[in-house]
């Protein structure tokens, strides 16, 4: 007899909890594990060559494989654990590429059991500030608007595209993707919480996103913080900064709309929130912001050289408002009922 079925019931599951739910500790520098991270385009499906992912741990499995009482009160536990997930994202320059890439480090104690997630948790970690460079030479999407979001923000396209792995093959990309011409998302994320982790050094000739020139040119616009001080800006400071610009024009309706916005609508419930170091910084509520960029949209005249002008736009707002109700409501949602087919972005 195991000697787990010796004790109570009772510690017997909180040992269970604790064994499966604790958090996986990331490496404390990119030199760790970093031949083991694996770009997992050619098993999952689509995901960004840049992003280099490391598979999780499955501390479930050996206790499935005790004996049958401990397998059924393990599936039991599963079943009941909130859909709330951990990422540790290595922000790193890669040398050999002169780029940063992505080194997500996944805590996953079991996969969605609905097509909903309650939260991702994402840590970012900044290593080694670089000046900025171009990802690419070329976007590579259709959408003019977006064409602008990728040039003036041409590394934080990382950041998105982790994110719509997560809508089409959730946490850790464990759920591998058909292989299909119109592939379709599997989740909707409630919350997402990102916490910018950097050091309080100032950088000496700018840091990872922006130089300090740029931030003091901003910093002095409506809207900004009128108690900052004139101290240089921090790397967490500049890219949190520079990361919530991202996101107010990703979420932002570019003349005729944008696809690549239009999917945190579709896919995301309640909120996005930044943090830096642990503490509050801007939360972007996503069906209020949805509710501004329509107002201020529909008051923009067409563009007529857009493809299906505001004909198509105003087909996804009606469509969008039933969806994101089911959405606040729980509801099955139907991943093949879209307005459109063009993959995000």
């Amino acid at each position: 007899m195991s000697l787990l079925l010796m004790i109570p019931a009772e510690i017997r599951l909180a040992i269970f909890r604790w064994t499966i739910c604790s958090l996986i500790t990331p490496p404390s520098h990119p030199a760790e594990e970093q031949q083991i991270r694996q770009d997992l385009r050619l098993t999952v499906g689509f995901t960004f060559p840049h992003i280099k992912h490391l598979r999780p741990p499955n501390h479930t499995l050996p206790l499935l494989l005790v004996n049958r009482q401990i397998y059924d009160e393990v599936k039991s536990l599963l079943c009941h654990l909130s859909a709330d997930y951990y990422v540790d994202v290595m922000v790193v320059d890669v040398m050999s590429i002169g780029e940063i890439a992505l080194w997500p480090t996944w805590s996953i104690p079991a996969l969605p059991q609905t097509q909903y997630i309650d939260s991702i948790n994402a840590t970012l970690r900044v290593f080694d500030p670089v000046p900025p460079k171009p990802l690419y030479g070329t976007p590579r999407h259709d959408s003019t608007y977006a064409d602008k979001i990728w040039n003036k923000f041409p590394r934080l396209g990382l950041f998105y595209w982790l994110l719509v792995d997560i809508f089409y093959k959730g946490p850790g990309l464990l759920i591998k993707a058909a292989r299909e011409p119109r592939p379709l998302p599997q989740y909707i994320v409630k919350k997402l919480v990102i916490d910018i982790r950097a050091s309080a050094e100032t950088p000496n000739n700018g840091s990872m996103i922006v130089g300090d020139g740029h931030y003091k040119a901003a910093r002095k616009l409506a809207g900004n913080d009128p108690d900052h001080d004139d101290a240089p800006m921090t790397p967490g400071e500049s890219l949190a900064r520079h990361f919530c610009g991202f996101l107010d024009k990703l979420l932002a309706f570019g003349p005729n709309g944008d696809k690549m916005g239009q999917s945190i609508y579709e896919q995301m419930v309640d909120s996005i929130v930044v943090t830096l170091n642990g503490k509050d910084f801007k939360v972007f509520d996503i069906e209020s912001r949805l509710r501004e960029e329509i107002t201020k949209w529909r008051a923009e005249p067409p563009n007529p050289n857009a493809r299906g002008g505001k004909r198509l736009s105003e087909k996804w707002i009606s469509w969008a408002h039933k969806r994101r109700q089911s959405m606040r409501e729980g509801l099955n949602i139907d991943f093949s009922q879209r307005p459109y087919w063009n993959f995000p972005g």
